[in-house]
């Protein structure tokens, strides 16, 4: 319980930091008590990223990600680029 709590605050923390930024999801409010910490994050239509990849994947009944070479890379991008 206590290793989830710390990455929780580790998120809570990151997003934080990370404000502001249109490529981040927004941490909008946190709820904690003595045993979970929540956070409300902004609505993200089209769900997480890990839950996009998964939906290709069945969709395409294929192996690896479902997204071509050039699509992956593109993503990699976008993601890291919020991380400059």
């Amino acid at each position: 319980r206590g290793r989830r709590r710390k990455k929780t605050l580790d998120e809570c923390d990151i997003l934080s930091r990370l404000s502001g930024d249109p490529r981040v999801v927004a941490l909008l409010d946190t709820y904690e008590d003595s045993d979970e910490v929540q956070l409300v994050l902004e609505y993200c239509e089209g769900g997480e990223l890990f839950d996009a990849v998964r939906r290709r994947q069945r969709s395409h009944e294929c192996r690896g990600s479902g997204y071509t070479e050039t699509q992956s890379a593109d993503i990699a991008r976008q993601l890291l680029s919020a991380l400059e």
